[in-house]
């Protein structure tokens, strides 16, 4: 029920569960999650909902990640922060950021290696085993001429926006129990 009344319909809500569950039970599965809409429209929520559920198998990854990281064989504890998850989530794209598909694809399918160390540490080698699910407010661009990562992307629209005092169609009442 919670589900359905960020997502409006059975279907995409059905569709939202079956890539929470593949990311639960670390499925491989190589489409990229995003969630976009006009902000208060529980995206989120969701993202913080599914951390409670999954805890340290949860990871937030910075926006900056995707988009100003050069290579990956760099010392990063960013991304070897996402050895052993199931779910990351990146919040809050910036309006004008492009990301660099090259890194998308290579962080979030599961047939590819990621390798990335800590400063002064040795390589570590992993697949990814989780959901890269980003949370938008605006389209997203990017920096890929081949057109494989829009081919691994689904979109889900949340198509309301969660206020005090509802007026609009679209808007409904926030849940103030609800973070």
């Amino acid at each position: 029920d919670y589900i359905f009344g960020l997502c409006g319909t059975w279907e995409r809500a059905l569709y939202c569960l079956k890539h929470i569950a593949r990311a639960t039970f670390a499925l491989k599965y190589q489409d990229i999650l995003w969630s976009k809409g006009p902000g208060g429209n529980g995206k989120d929520s969701l993202a913080n909902r599914v951390a409670v559920l999954l805890g340290s198998y949860f990871a937030n990854l910075a926006c900056e990640a995707l988009t100003t990281c050069r290579d990956l064989d760099v010392p990063s504890q960013t991304i070897l922060g996402l050895r052993s998850r199931r779910f990351v989530c990146v919040r809050e794209i910036a309006k004008d950021a492009t990301i660099r598909g090259t890194i998308y694809r290579t962080i979030a399918d599961p047939k590819n290696k990621v390798k990335a160390r800590g400063l002064y540490g040795k390589d570590q080698v992993f697949h990814p085993h989780y959901l890269l699910f980003a949370c938008t407010n605006v389209p997203i661009e990017i920096d890929d001429k081949g057109g494989g990562s829009q081919r691994r992307t689904r979109v889900l629209e949340m198509p309301f926006n969660f206020v005090d005092d509802p007026k609009a169609p679209i808007e409904k009442k926030k849940n103030p129990a609800i973070e």
